[in-house]
């Protein structure tokens, strides 16, 4: 995991004052030209080590994508399913006679290995939102799972429609601006938290507290609620929750949307 910028100017101010030879360089001030170049170079090894984490992740990714049986291998497999198609075996393996990316529906999906048990959560997508396959598409989706999975294995495909987020809280802003635009950003800024929310995400109650606090203008605020509904069932967020469905939409029940729940005062 790549160190922080300080981490790494730390351990060159202390390999600097392990060497007697060095002892002239004592400036405290932040603007000795010494100085600002060991921030400069504990920058470049930060970000150069940042590289190699994503490098990492990106080939631990792929491996994982690629040996049969792991969850990632399962993910994929989803995203390769191709609605009204039947598998044939091909030198023992099972697979599709001709690839159709117009048939493969899937385009979102996440897993939860749990006691078990794999859960793949699945969406399809209408003009890049996600929304839940029909009862015809799941259950060809399971079929293809059972043919495709290993002997043994429990695998379980879900696809629910949009969790709801619900939010009762007060926002206090700087009283030079208009409410009307106050509210209209923050507004702005839930969604954009909803819609950026990894698919198979976790609501994080203090990300959803600083989405809101990102609006210029916006002082601070007290949730009283935070609130995920999943098909008619709330459940209040304590500190997170991960969503049943794997992608989530503002609450639009009546009575329930931002516009409704969300008070603004002025200060």
């Amino acid at each position: 995991m790549a160190r922080t910028v300080k981490e790494i100017q730390l351990e060159i101010l202390s390999a600097k004052n392990a060497d007697g030879n060095l002892n002239s360089l004592n400036s405290s001030s932040q603007t000795e030209p010494w100085r600002l170049w060991v921030y400069i170079i504990a920058v470049a090894i930060h970000l150069h080590e940042r590289l190699f984490d994503a490098f990492k992740s990106e080939i631990e990714e792929t491996l994982d994508l690629r040996q049969p049986g792991t969850p990632g291998w399962y993910a994929e497999k989803c995203l390769e399913f191709q609605l009204g198609d039947d598998l044939i075996i091909d030198n023992g393996k099972i697979t599709y006679a001709v690839f159709d990316e117009e048939k493969q529906i899937v385009k979102r999906v996440g897993y939860k290995d749990d006691s078990g048990t794999l859960t793949l959560k699945t969406a399809k997508e209408s003009d890049g939102v996600p929304e839940a396959l029909s009862a015809i598409e799941l259950n060809q989706l399971k079929a293809y799972i059972e043919k495709v999975k290993f002997v043994g294995t429990d695998v379980q495909a879900t696809s629910l429609n949009a969790d709801k987020m619900r939010l009762t809280a007060t926002i206090y802003y700087d009283g030079i601006y208009a409410q009307a635009d106050i509210q209209t950003a923050v507004e702005a800024a839930l969604n954009n938290y909803m819609t950026n929310l990894p698919f198979n995400g976790i609501v994080i109650k203090n990300k959803v507290i600083d989405a809101i606090q990102a609006v210029e203008g916006v002082h601070d605020i007290v949730i009283t609620t935070l609130t995920i509904v999943t098909g008619i069932t709330p459940t209040v967020v304590a500190r997170t929750h991960e969503l049943p469905s794997g992608y989530l939409i503002e609450d639009d029940e009546a009575g329930q949307t931002f516009a409704d729940l969300l008070t603004y005062t002025a200060e």
